[in-house]
């Protein structure tokens, strides 16, 4: 469902005691996440690099995120992810694809200090932000 109109929200706080790790993938490059919460600066993923979520995966992106290039991140079934970003996110490219096709698992937040989230691309989105 689109809304026809901008809504304000109450932003989110990022949750703490996360895993730090850095997401900066390209070139056909892959990653897998296992449950648990992290924590990255910024997640930047490119020129077709894919991003596995098994499990349930929460990140806190401290600063920007973006997905471009035919790249994406997969949720596979019985998993889910849910972001919580501090400045904003661009999700082009292929998008997120969650296999589960069930919006509640995949959430996007933006905390207080969120700028823009932007939601483009190849695929079909299921999911909340």
């Amino acid at each position: 469902m689109t809304l026809k109109e901008p809504k304000e929200l109450t932003p989110k706080k990022a949750p703490t005691g996360s895993t730090f790790t850095q997401i900066n993938l390209s070139g056909k490059q892959q990653e897998t996440l296992t449950a648990g919460s992290y924590e990255v600066s910024d997640l930047y993923l490119s020129a077709k690099a894919t991003l596995h979520i098994k499990g349930k995966v929460t990140i806190h992106v401290n600063s920007n995120m973006e997905i471009t290039g035919q790249s994406q991140i997969v949720v596979y079934a019985g998993a889910s992810l849910t972001f919580y970003v501090d400045k904003y996110a661009n999700i082009a490219g292929n998008g997120i694809v969650n296999h589960n096709q069930l919006p509640s698992t995949l959430m996007i937040y933006g905390t207080a200090n969120a700028e823009q989230i932007q939601v483009a691309g190849n695929g079909a989105f299921y999911g909340v932000v």
